[in-house]
């Protein structure tokens, strides 16, 4: 076997194998002589220096090959080809930069469909229960009534009193009725959803919708300080939402376990700190008071009794 090093080492793993040996060598031989007296010894500081010199050569050729490694090379053989310019900054230490930081080194190496299903993650860790349910309505193309309220306060001014209410919550069973404005509001914030015109057809609806307890309230807060207007609108899903249903609806022939159903956060995001909760210091319990123990009085045998008297039985009984 040849003793020349391997192509492209220029002999560092030889030069760092005899630093390691001289260093230990070193090392022993100043725990058992005393740092202070081996330094007196005579050759002790040249070999000190050399020792030193080959310390910042090793170091410094290590810092150099830290620089040149790629953090996303898999061992491919031309991972280590790539020029000076392609090397990615310096590790973040601030957990938010780190988060960032992992966010587009995923953008390099991501497909479109993983691109995808981040988007699709990240909506459905904003959506609600309640969300969820009105989505699944709409899921299927159906189109629900939706009635703004404004305030109309002279020829030409008005202020939104309510919005966005719609029967669209009842449809869907969601489990505060009341919330339906705000749930739609939110829909429409995320483009899961959108509105259109009046549907004549749903004028029915429209005659339902008037009579709910939240439109009800706002036309009287309307009223209060001018006249009621009423706006017809519908809702119905958006193409992202439907996009999103599609992608992430439960199927029919798979069970879904809802503990395991969304992650509680990306695998980039564990670099954030949880918060920690203080935990109270236990109860100060105190302590019984200390009774001094009563030695009991010992039982005497019949025969140890003076004058052969029984116990309880003698004269003193």
């Amino acid at each position: 076997m040849s003793s020349e090093p391997a192509s492209g080492t220029d002999g560092f793993g030889e030069r760092a194998g005899a630093f390691v040996s001289q260093a230990a060598g070193f090392a022993r031989w100043a725990t058992r002589t005393s740092t202070d007296l081996a330094r007196r010894l005579p050759g002790a500081a040249a070999v000190e220096t050399e020792l030193t010199q080959l310390e910042r050569s090793v170091l410094t050729e290590l810092r150099r090959r830290l620089d040149t490694v790629d953090p996303l090379a898999d061992g491919r053989p031309d991972a280590a080809e790539k020029p000076a310019r392609d090397v990615p900054p310096p590790k973040q230490t601030e957990p938010l930069r780190v988060v960032m930081a992992g966010l587009l080194m995923r953008s390099l190496e991501q497909s479109k469909q993983r691109a995808r299903e981040y988007l699709y993650l990240a909506l459905l860790r904003q959506l609600v229960p309640d969300e969820a349910r009105i989505l699944s309505a709409l899921a299927d193309g159906s189109v629900y009534p939706v009635i703004h309220v404004d305030r109309r306060t002279g020829v030409s001014g008005s202020q939104r009193v309510l919005s966005h209410a719609s029967t669209v919550g009842r449809a869907a069973g969601v489990s505060v009725p009341d919330s339906v404005p705000r749930y739609l509001s939110r829909l429409l914030h995320f483009d899961l959803v959108e509105l259109g015109d009046e549907d004549p057809g749903l004028a029915v609806q429209y005659d339902i919708l008037l009579t709910d307890a939240t439109l009800r309230a706002a036309e009287e807060l309307a009223r209060a300080g001018g006249r009621a207007r009423f706006l017809r609108r519908t809702v119905r899903i958006s193409p992202l939402g439907r996009d999103l249903w599609d992608a992430c609806h439960p199927r029919d022939d798979v069970e879904t376990d809802p503990a395991a159903a969304v992650p509680t956060r990306y695998a980039w995001e564990e670099v954030l700190p949880e918060p920690v909760t203080p935990v109270p210091p236990p109860p100060v319990v105190p302590a019984d008071p200390v009774v001094p123990a009563v030695s009991p009085v010992p039982f005497l045998p019949e025969e140890t009794l003076p004058g052969g008297a029984r116990n309880g039985t003698g004269p003193h009984a």
